[in-house]
């Protein structure tokens, strides 16, 4: 550890607010908002996972996320992307610490559909970034993306992250195995960007 770098905190609470947009911790409610994109095969074409059936199945999730809240030390923050003018879930951010020793963490996103393309998941992104940097102290910050994900691969490019390559059958889906573009910043990067 660096002799001025604190450990990785764990945060509760959590509210971001951009622009245009809000992330905020989840709630077990958000479930019957978030089916809106759960259930939509097209959402999930590029993921490693499977559309939920039914609520049940999509409360017993949020039920999950809502235990990473609680968790210690917190190291998974699942937080809900609202617009500033409503409180209704649009879709989910989360950032996972992946080593508090070398202080990195991963990042995943997503919107529902109709809402694609209109700049609200790269400012959701900047959020959850600045938050990894800024509230958690963090140094590296990486994200992987399907390579056919053009969409997702801009986004990453927009908010200031450098592809260092393809992880080769890193993720197992229903059609088998499949290969991930990876990204990351660095918390220098990120505060260059900042200017």
């Amino acid at each position: 550890m660096e002799p001025d770098r604190l450990p990785v905190p764990s945060l509760s609470g959590v509210a971001l607010h951009g622009d245009r947009v809000k992330l905020r911790e989840v709630r077990v409610d958000d479930a019957t908002d978030a089916l809106a994109w759960s259930s939509d095969r097209e959402w999930f074409r590029y993921l490693a996972h499977e559309p939920v059936d039914s609520l049940d199945q999509e409360q017993a999730f949020f039920h999950s996320l809502l235990a990473d809240t609680t968790a210690t030390p917190r190291r998974t923050y699942h937080l809900g992307i609202t617009t500033e003018s409503s409180d209704t879930i649009i879709g989910l951010a989360r950032l996972g610490v992946t080593s508090e020793r070398h202080y990195a963490a991963d990042l995943g996103y997503g919107i529902r559909r109709d809402l694609w393309g209109n700049g609200i998941t790269t400012e959701a992104v900047k959020l959850l970034i600045g938050f990894g940097f800024d509230q958690l102290g963090l140094h590296r910050i990486w994200a992987h993306h399907h390579p056919d994900n053009v969409a997702s691969e801009r986004v990453l490019q927009k908010v200031g992250m450098t592809k260092e390559g393809r992880l080769r059958d890193n993720m197992l889906t229903s059609d088998g195995w499949r290969d991930s573009n990876l990204y990351a910043i660095l918390e220098d990067e990120w505060a260059n960007n900042l200017v």
